[in-house]
Parts: structure tokens; sequence; C-alpha cells
């Protein structure tokens, strides 16, 4: 065959999947062998990442200026495994809790000091806080039914130690005895 009739012949190298057609030509650019276009610039994805951090942080820090929010250290082995002495966590000022809730109160026996407990049930005349490590923990089974009034607030994230940060979700109410 002849140079002149290879010339008018399709190129079959460039007919796989990266070859570009004149459809997805941008009007009036010049497509190149395996050049592709994307429909839209890509963002960065880290600036976003950036931005959610700063108004989260923001908003946090506008909470603990109006006083809807609290920060506390846990101190002693009552909600180990999940809390441990030296975590910080942020606390919802509310006395709205559930079931489940890690909430902070002021202790029944030293009014000043305040524990860290997770409520087992709600009753009427208050509720029921428990530990979740039993055999360390002083709560209801010792002083009974915390008056609602005593509660500060529901604990809704640890942001100290830096490896185990982050929210900390509703769990099941601790178990009613200690096991065998």
């Amino acid at each position: 065959m002849s140079q002149s009739l290879r010339s008018l012949l399709p190129n079959r190298r460039r007919q796989g999947a990266d070859a570009v057609s004149a459809r997805s030509r941008p009007p009036g650019g010049r497509a190149q062998p395996n050049e592709r276009f994307a429909p839209y610039p890509t963002q960065p994805r880290g600036s976003w990442v950036t931005v959610r951090a700063l108004a989260s942080a923001l908003a946090g820090l506008g909470a603990l200026a109006i006083g809807r929010l609290r920060r506390v250290e846990v101190h002693g082995p009552s909600m180990l495994p999940v809390l441990a002495a030296g975590d910080r966590l942020l606390v919802v000022v509310t006395r709205r809790v559930r079931p489940g809730d890690v909430v902070v109160l002021r202790d029944p026996g030293e009014l000043e000091r305040l524990v860290v407990k997770r409520v087992h049930r709600l009753i009427e005349g208050g509720i029921e806080v428990r530990g979740d490590n039993v055999a360390a923990s002083r709560d209801s089974r010792d002083y009974g039914p915390v008056p609602r009034r005593l509660v500060v607030g529901r604990a809704c994230w640890r942001y100290h130690p830096a490896g185990r940060t982050g929210r900390i979700a509703r769990g099941l109410a601790a178990p009613a005895e200690a096991p065998p």
C-alpha cells in the first residue's frame, strides 16, 4: 500500500479507550492524543477540611463563651474502658438526658465535686447513674437516685489525649450487677 493511501485510513492506535473524540474536545480547542478533559476543575480536599475544622472550632468557642459548654477532666477508673483517667471532655450544659448518655453531675455526698457516670435509667425521683467499671465505681447503687438538679450536662466530645479524641456516643447502660 502506498504512503498516500495510508494517510487516508484512520490511525488504529488512536482509536482505543484513551483516544479523544471530536465530541469531547473543548470548543475551539485542539485535542492531543491520549488526553482527557475533566468536566469541572477539582477542589483540593484539604481546603474543605480546614474550613470545616475552623467552623467547628468557632462554634465550640462561641458555645464556651455563652456558657453552653464546659470542660471537665476524668479522674479515677470508674468509667473504664470508655473513659480513662486524664481524658478531657466537652460537656453540653443540659438536664435533658436519656438512658445510655454519659453525664457529668454533682456528687450527692460532696456537692462541690463533679463525677462522670452513665445514665442507667430514668425514674420519677430523678435518674439512676452507674459507672462502666462496676468494680471501681461509686454510683446510684451506693447513694440512690440522683435528683435532676444535680446534673451538670451530657458529655459529647473527648478532646484530649490526642490519640483518643472523638465523639462520645450514647451506649448501653451499665450492667446491674458485677459479672461473676
